[in-house]
Parts: structure tokens; C-alpha cells; sequence
């Protein structure tokens, strides 16, 4: 990612959709928590556990989160942070960096909540009040008390960091009202609307979709052939 910007505005740094889409995909496959108040520290570092598990939901999971701390290379998110951390302040999943390589409010993107990045960096949102409505790439998913969000990736997928399921952290899930052309054994959750945020930059964002209607996002355009169909990303 670029280099780190002085805080010099209220208006977030414009963040390559590429990189964010593969740093949300490096959170993927990394061992994660959630962690309530988090955005990719290491809980490799003692401090780290100490800090987080005082308190709230995370003082009442405090074991659960040791134990997946113990088996190393570990970091803890919660959901509005997963965003930040993976869109604007370079998180690398470094686990020998206090907050895995993610510097605090880089990039000009406060310390926001899920409310404020919709109604303040976003588009207008879009009600997802129609089954199998088809979602687009990297639209900001969220659920009208704010309590959550999440990120589409295609295909009817998201990515997004859940204190839920056999093991809460980082994770893909199924949006449950959108189209799914394809099935995984993956969790399935319900989003109320997403929005498009105004500071990512799709410009150098190809997709490939192939007879089935699978969507590839694509950095640069493949030496590929019919039926597989290439197009510029718009929103």
C-alpha cells in the first residue's frame, strides 16, 4: 500500500480495490478471533491478550480467545475493524507486529463505527429486499441497527469477521438474500442493505464470468477463451 498520509482531512485516502480485496483474503487464511475493539493486533504478543480480554464480550470469551491464541500466528478482529485495518491502515498479518502491521487511523480512515463509514464514506445504501439479488463486489454489507458489516466478494459470498459459529473470526459467509450460484459448505447470514464505499478505486478491476455465472475478480485481463466472458468492472 502506499505510503502512510498525515491526517490531513475528514475524507478517507481512495484504496485500491485489488489490495483490498487480496488483504482481506491474506485475513482469510491466517488464524483469527474475534476480538471486540480489534483490528489485526497479534495475540502472540502477551500485552495483546492481556489487553483484550478484560473486559465485555471479550472477558466473557477470554478462554476461548487464549486458546486460539495458543495455537500461534494468531490475530483478533472485530467486524468494523477487519474493514479499516484490511482497506486503509495495512494490516500484512505480521505476527511479530503489535497490530499485525496495521497502523492506527492511516490513510486519512478515522477510528469510525460501522454507522459512520456508511453514512459518512458511502453511497446511498441499497435495501436487500428482493431474493437472490445479485450483490456487487466489494459493496459494504450491514444490517440496519449497525451492529455489523461485512464485505461482498461475488458469487452471492462475503468476508467478515463474527463472534458466531464454532469458531468466531474471519470467515467466508454465505449472504443469505443474495443470488448463489454455486453451493459451499460455508455458514449463510442474513444482511439487511449494502452500500458502495466512495474510496475505493475500482479502475484496475477486470471480472471474468464463465458459463455458469461464476464470478473470477481479476487484476489484469487472462489469456483466456470463450465461454468465458471478460469485462471492465463497473459499478
Amino acid at each position: 500500500m502506499a505510503t502512510v498520509s498525515k491526517l490531513s482531512s475528514n475524507k478517507p485516502d481512495k484504496i485500491d480495490a485489488w489490495e483490498f480485496y487480496r488483504t482481506l483474503e491474506r485475513a482469510i487464511s491466517c488464524n483469527t478471533m474475534y476480538v471486540n475493539g480489534c483490528f489485526g493486533a497479534s495475540l502472540d504478543i502477551p500485552k495483546n491478550l492481556t489487553r483484550y480480554t478484560k473486559a465485555g464480550w471479550n472477558k466473557e470469551h477470554a478462554e476461548q480467545i487464549k486458546a486460539a491464541a495458543a495455537e500461534g500466528h494468531c490475530f483478533g478482529f472485530d467486524c468494523v475493524g477487519l474493514i479499516k485495518s484490511c482497506g486503509w491502515w495495512g494490516w500484512v498479518g505480521d505476527p511479530k507486529a503489535l497490530y499485525g502491521g496495521a497502523v492506527y487511523k492511516a490513510h486519512n480512515m478515522p477510528d469510525c463505527s460501522v454507522h459512520a463509514i456508511i453514512r459518512d464514506y458511502c453511497k446511498k445504501g441499497v435495501n436487500i429486499d428482493k431474493k437472490n439479488m445479485e450483490i456487487p463486489f466489494l459493496a459494504l454489507l450491514y444490517d440496519l441497527d449497525w451492529s455489523h458489516i461485512a464485505v461482498s466478494i461475488g458469487n452471492g459470498i462475503a468476508i467478515e469477521a463474527t463472534r458466531y459459529g464454532d469458531v468466531p473470526g474471519v470467515r467466508y459467509t454465505y449472504i443469505a438474500n443474495a443470488a448463489h450460484p454455486f453451493v459451499k459448505k460455508i455458514p449463510t447470514r442474513h444482511y439487511d442493505a449494502y452500500a458502495i464505499c466512495n474510496y475505493i478505486d475500482y479502475s484496475k478491476i477486470w471480472k471474468a464470468v464463465d458459463a455458469n455465472g461464476i464470478l473470477t475478480v481479476l487484476q489484469a485481463i487472462p489469456d483466456v477463451k470463450p465461454p468465458v466472458q471478460i469485462t471492465k468492472f463497473t459499478l
